[in-house]
């Protein structure tokens, strides 16, 4: 959403956005009210989500929050500027089964021709190891890859090398699992 409702400093434009986004679930579920948003003493996009998402986790008793919208990896240098204390975890995925994940979910079959979906699928794919590669070149302190299969078959080490990277001490506690697994999948259906 960022500059979608231009300059905040004006009025009109603050007030449609925070009528928007106190009504998105994202900032609802978070408690987050028009009250709140009219509270903040900044009115640029990168200071007001700061502050909520630090006002959510204070509240919380935590000391970190994470944002994790696959799409943002397009926005990773801007990010990396609106926030100098950031640091990113990219998670790869070996780009048969991203094809094979997105192909059978319902939200694509809006695209009729198969290969057409499978460049575009691809394509996506390609240019966002790509923004993800070209960071790490420049900001290897800044971030840590990693891959979801590696994540799946080794989750111990790789998630103690993203807590060595954080600086955050590891527990085995984090490698058990709270939630039924996000899938685009079926029991028992073929991924290949």
């Amino acid at each position: 959403i960022y500059d979608r409702y231009g300059d905040l400093h004006e009025e009109p434009n603050f007030v449609g956005f925070v009528q928007v986004m106190a009504a998105v679930d994202y900032f609802r579920l978070a408690g987050v009210t028009e009250e709140v948003f009219y509270s903040l003493k900044s009115r640029k996009y990168e200071d007001i989500f700061r502050a909520l998402m630090d006002r959510y986790a204070e509240e919380h008793g935590s000391k970190f929050w994470i944002e994790k919208t696959p799409m943002h990896a397009l926005w990773i240098n801007k990010l990396a500027r609106f926030y100098p204390d950031a640091k990113f975890v990219a998670i790869s995925r070996d780009p048969v089964a991203v094809v094979a994940s997105s192909l059978s979910r319902k939200r694509r079959a809006k695209t009729k021709n198969r290969v057409s979906r499978i460049s575009k699928i691809v394509l996506e794919w390609t240019f966002y190891n790509k923004i993800i590669e070209d960071f790490m070149r420049r900001f290897p302190d800044r971030i840590v890859s990693i891959t979801y299969e590696g994540l799946n078959s080794e989750t111990e080490p790789v998630l103690d090398r993203i807590c060595e990277f954080l600086g955050i001490p590891y527990d085995p506690i984090m490698c058990s699992q709270p939630f039924v697994p996000n899938t685009s999948f079926t029991e028992g259906q073929d991924r290949g």
